[in-house]
């Protein structure tokens, strides 16, 4: 079971958190620094969380809102839990401690966007959206492509998403959404999600 999952997750595309920077007065494209990416042979994750821009603060707390909801190369247990490479980059610990939940919960103060479906009756609570399977589990969902643009106080995240489920069902989703931050709080101004590239034995779409 453990090798058919890992194969899985290898077969995805390679996972890549990107950021793309440009000043709020400029037009022309903007450049993009990759600051977490996985090998697409062996899945293992790479972050390069030093190419994320300092300011503002809220950049930090949105990338843990994504790392809380989902997996990325979450395959190493320690007597503190489940290490995920793109969480313990954040220097937050194990996937859904204290630190990485009371970041996500004071930069989205309200609610946070809930993007994991069998999470959706948590009301937005950081500590009720976390998600701590391993990626040998028979449920997974994990990032397989985000990118960030950031232009003045306007954050757009387009996040791809491997769901694999019971009965070899798999399925790709991506999320992209608009978000406004002010220093340390980031708000959600709008989101699309859309399934696609169904696999397996799914039931009827």
């Amino acid at each position: 079971m453990g090798e058919r999952m890992r194969t899985h997750r290898a077969a995805a595309s390679a996972i890549m958190v990107c950021v793309l920077m440009a000043p709020s007065y400029g037009m022309g494209a903007a450049p993009m620094a990759v600051i977490y990416e996985t090998d697409a042979e062996t899945g293992s994750g790479i972050a390069h969380l030093e190419r994320v821009p300092a300011s503002p603060k809220a950049l930090r707390g949105l990338i843990a809102m994504y790392a809380l909801q989902a997996g990325g190369d979450c395959d190493h247990h320690d007597e503190l839990g489940l290490r995920c490479t793109l969480t313990t980059a954040l220097g937050l610990g194990s996937q859904c401690s204290d630190a990485q939940l009371k970041l996500v919960a004071s930069t989205f103060p309200d609610a946070i966007p809930i993007m994991n479906w069998s999470r959706m009756g948590s009301g937005g609570k950081a500590i009720a959206a976390c998600y701590e399977a391993p990626d040998t589990a028979s449920v997974q969902l994990t990032w397989t492509l985000i990118r960030m643009s950031v232009r003045g106080d306007t954050v757009r995240v387009s996040a791809n998403a491997s769901r694999l489920d019971h009965a070899d069902c798999s399925f790709d989703v991506r999320f992209e959404s608009v978000y406004r931050v002010h220093g340390e709080v980031a708000e959600q101004l709008s989101s699309r999600v859309t399934p696609k590239d169904w696999a397996g034995r799914c039931p009827s779409h």
